[in-house]
């Protein structure tokens, strides 16, 4: 990926994911993802690969994981975690290796730890630790190397 990827907002758009090069000339939307002046909030960005991951609302599927290789082409959601309109929230990312976890609020699991390899099949519950819809609630910390 070429350019540094962020969020800012304008009036025609909303807050949107935009991308620079550190020049004026090359700064510019790169996908609004919840076309019009309704923000997507895009936000939680992690580098994964070559991809960069993130949570955002198209607006139809609610705050989902979305992943951009810096195209517009190439930035997509990556997997609808909740079904419908469902407002799963992505709320922290860890990097585990060639992997990213994520804690996710869904109707149907409630709030659970996901991973993703940044592809849609790689996308998966790690186990439901609390069946059914009742949240986990879990924290996850990251291990210090001297732990």
């Amino acid at each position: 990926m070429q350019g540094l990827v962020f969020a800012a907002g304008d009036a025609a758009h909303g807050n949107e994911l935009w991308i620079t090069d550190g020049s004026e000339t090359g700064t510019s939307l790169l996908k609004d993802i919840s076309p019009g002046v309704v923000d997507s909030d895009p936000g939680l960005f992690s580098a994964l690969g070559h991809k960069l991951i993130f949570r955002a609302d198209d607006g139809t599927h609610g705050v989902e994981l979305w992943a951009t290789d810096g195209t517009s082409a190439g930035t997509a959601l990556l997997k609808n975690l909740g079904s419908g309109s469902s407002l799963a929230s992505t709320t922290q990312f860890f990097a585990l290796g060639d992997k990213r976890l994520f804690i996710a609020n869904t109707p149907e699991l409630g709030t659970e730890l996901w991973a993703t390899d940044g592809t849609s099949d790689g996308t998966v519950l790690l186990t439901d630790i609390n069946p059914g819809t009742a949240s986990s609630f879990q924290t996850v910390l990251p291990r210090s190397a001297t732990s």
